[in-house]
């Protein structure tokens, strides 16, 4: 399994995605979407640990409040991805 943190600043979906190389083709599966530009993340006990770097709303290009230079997330892996629960952390 691979995760893969989409961004972008000008209108991006902020995903975090799961990359699936089990098979003879690979299978992507949103894991999370909506997120304030997430560049990186950890997985640990069973949730990944994303790091929103919220560029867009510190430059004005996104609408949103900022609660810090950075904001975590953490997003439990489950099962099935698109029943994943999402929570908020303060950084």
């Amino acid at each position: 399994m691979l995760l893969a943190f989409e961004n972008d600043i000008d209108g991006g979906n902020g995903r975090v995605t799961i990359i699936d190389l089990r098979g003879r083709r690979p299978s992507l599966t949103t894991l999370a979407d909506g997120l304030a530009e997430p560049v990186s993340g950890v997985v640990r006990d069973g949730q990944v640990i994303v790091v929103e770097s919220q560029f867009g709303i510190l430059s004005g290009k996104r609408g949103g409040q900022v609660t810090g230079p950075f904001a975590l997330r953490s997003i439990a892996l489950s099962e099935t991805p698109a029943e994943a629960a999402v929570t908020e952390s303060a950084p």
